[in-house]
Protein backbone atom coordinates (compact mmCIF):
# COMPACT_ATOMS: atom_id res chain seq x y z
CA UNK A 1 0.00 0.00 0.00
CA UNK A 2 1.38 3.41 -0.98
CA UNK A 3 2.05 5.84 1.81
CA UNK A 4 -0.18 8.91 1.66
CA UNK A 5 1.62 12.23 1.25
CA UNK A 6 1.03 14.75 4.08
CA UNK A 7 -1.15 17.69 3.12
CA UNK A 8 0.72 20.80 2.00
CA UNK A 9 -0.88 24.10 2.93
CA UNK A 10 0.14 27.72 2.43
CA UNK A 11 -1.98 30.55 3.77
CA UNK A 12 -1.59 34.31 4.02
CA UNK A 13 -2.71 36.66 6.77
CA UNK A 14 -2.29 40.40 7.00
CA UNK A 15 -1.60 41.76 10.48
CA UNK A 16 -0.80 45.25 11.73
CA UNK A 17 2.88 44.33 11.86
CA UNK A 18 3.39 42.23 8.72
CA UNK A 19 2.14 39.94 6.01
CA UNK A 20 2.37 36.43 7.48
CA UNK A 21 2.68 33.43 5.18
CA UNK A 22 2.21 30.14 7.03
CA UNK A 23 3.47 26.89 5.52
CA UNK A 24 2.39 23.45 6.75
CA UNK A 25 3.66 20.08 5.52
CA UNK A 26 6.60 19.09 3.34
CA UNK A 27 8.55 21.50 1.14
CA UNK A 28 10.15 19.51 -1.67
CA UNK A 29 10.32 19.23 -5.45
CA UNK A 30 6.56 18.73 -5.67
CA UNK A 31 5.50 21.62 -3.40
CA UNK A 32 8.28 24.24 -3.73
CA UNK A 33 6.82 25.72 -6.95
CA UNK A 34 3.52 26.40 -5.17
CA UNK A 35 5.37 28.03 -2.27
CA UNK A 36 7.43 30.15 -4.66
CA UNK A 37 4.26 31.31 -6.47
CA UNK A 38 2.57 32.33 -3.21
CA UNK A 39 5.66 34.18 -1.96
CA UNK A 40 6.25 35.94 -5.28
CA UNK A 41 2.65 37.13 -5.24
CA UNK A 42 3.02 38.19 -1.59
CA UNK A 43 6.01 40.42 -2.33
CA UNK A 44 4.13 42.15 -5.17
CA UNK A 45 1.81 43.53 -2.48
CA UNK A 46 4.88 45.36 -1.10
CA UNK A 47 4.50 44.44 2.58
CA UNK A 48 6.75 46.38 4.94
CA UNK A 49 7.70 43.02 6.45
CA UNK A 50 7.07 39.45 5.33
CA UNK A 51 7.01 36.83 8.08
CA UNK A 52 7.37 33.31 6.77
CA UNK A 53 6.07 30.91 9.42
CA UNK A 54 7.50 27.47 8.66
CA UNK A 55 7.16 26.16 12.21
CA UNK A 56 4.89 23.34 10.99
CA UNK A 57 7.09 22.19 8.10
CA UNK A 58 7.99 18.53 8.58
CA UNK A 59 10.42 18.12 5.67
CA UNK A 60 12.52 20.70 3.83
CA UNK A 61 14.92 20.00 0.97
CA UNK A 62 17.18 21.95 -1.39
CA UNK A 63 14.25 23.15 -3.51
CA UNK A 64 12.94 24.89 -0.40
CA UNK A 65 16.35 26.46 0.17
CA UNK A 66 16.25 27.77 -3.39
CA UNK A 67 12.85 29.38 -2.75
CA UNK A 68 14.08 31.06 0.44
CA UNK A 69 17.20 32.42 -1.27
CA UNK A 70 15.13 33.71 -4.19
CA UNK A 71 12.62 35.47 -1.93
CA UNK A 72 15.24 36.91 0.42
CA UNK A 73 17.12 38.46 -2.52
CA UNK A 74 13.87 39.84 -3.96
CA UNK A 75 13.14 41.73 -0.73
CA UNK A 76 15.13 44.58 0.76
CA UNK A 77 17.36 43.65 3.68
CA UNK A 78 15.43 43.24 6.90
CA UNK A 79 11.99 42.76 5.35
CA UNK A 80 11.94 38.95 5.67
CA UNK A 81 11.57 37.19 9.02
CA UNK A 82 11.54 33.41 9.35
CA UNK A 83 9.98 31.18 11.99
CA UNK A 84 11.26 27.68 11.36
CA UNK A 85 10.90 24.10 12.54
CA UNK A 86 13.93 21.90 13.19
CA UNK A 87 13.41 20.39 9.72
CA UNK A 88 13.99 23.86 8.22
CA UNK A 89 16.64 25.13 10.62
CA UNK A 90 19.04 22.23 10.02
CA UNK A 91 19.57 22.79 6.26
CA UNK A 92 19.65 26.56 6.80
CA UNK A 93 22.46 26.31 9.34
CA UNK A 94 24.38 23.65 7.41
CA UNK A 95 24.43 25.86 4.32
CA UNK A 96 24.96 29.17 6.15
CA UNK A 97 21.72 30.63 4.84
CA UNK A 98 20.66 31.33 8.43
CA UNK A 99 23.13 34.24 8.34
CA UNK A 100 21.10 35.84 5.52
CA UNK A 101 17.59 35.45 6.93
CA UNK A 102 16.72 36.41 10.52
CA UNK A 103 15.35 33.40 12.41
CA UNK A 104 12.82 33.73 15.22
CA UNK A 105 11.75 31.07 17.73
CA UNK A 106 8.03 31.70 17.21
CA UNK A 107 5.54 33.88 15.36
CA UNK A 108 4.97 36.21 18.32
CA UNK A 109 8.70 36.95 18.47
CA UNK A 110 8.89 37.69 14.74
CA UNK A 111 5.89 40.01 14.90
CA UNK A 112 7.15 41.72 18.06
CA UNK A 113 10.53 42.28 16.42
CA UNK A 114 8.75 43.85 13.46
CA UNK A 115 6.71 46.17 15.66
CA UNK A 116 9.89 47.30 17.45
CA UNK A 117 11.74 48.04 14.20
CA UNK A 118 9.19 49.89 12.08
Amino acid sequence: MAQQRPEFTVREEVTDAALVVTVIGEVDLATAPQLRDVLEHAITTAPAVLVLDMSEVSYFDSTGLDVLIHISTALDTGRLRLVASAAVIRPLTLTGIDSLIPLHPDLASALEHNADNR
